[in-house]
């Protein structure tokens, strides 16, 4: 699960911010969003955040709300954590979006590292057009 302060670069926002940009804000945080960092460590939760130019990582609430991914301009979803009991490709019918998902469980024996290269030959192509 990723979180982005409400500080943090925007979401539109497709390049880095520089030194300067991040010298120039000012963040404040209200009470309740400094308790919820000092107590848990984690800052208000964003379903989705922008890692790299085009390239997001978020929750299964984001990867469910089909208006919010168009939104975004979603175009590929690798789902790392997918289940027999939740929809995988089907779910997206309709809407221009190659789905790749890995059933991984949750269990400190399972070998989530067979799954790396294909993860990122699919988050290659994504990025570069490639299908």
């Amino acid at each position: 699960m990723a979180f982005m302060s409400r500080f943090s670069r925007s979401r539109s926002s497709s390049r880095s911010p520089n030194r300067k940009d991040s010298e120039r804000v000012s963040p404040t945080l209200t009470v309740s969003e400094l308790e919820r960092l000092l107590c848990t460590g984690k800052t208000a939760c964003n379903h989705a955040d922008e890692v790299w130019p085009r390239l997001y990582i978020g929750d299964q609430d984001i990867a469910s709300d089909r208006r919010e991914l168009a939104k975004l301009g979603i175009t590929h979803i690798l789902n790392c954590a997918q289940s027999k009991w939740r929809s995988g490709a089907e779910y997206y019918f309709g809407m221009n979006i190659t789905y790749h998902g890995i059933e991984a469980h949750d269990s400190p024996t399972f070998d989530m590292s067979v799954n790396f290269y294909p993860a990122s030959e699919f988050i290659h192509k994504a990025l570069t057009g490639g299908g």
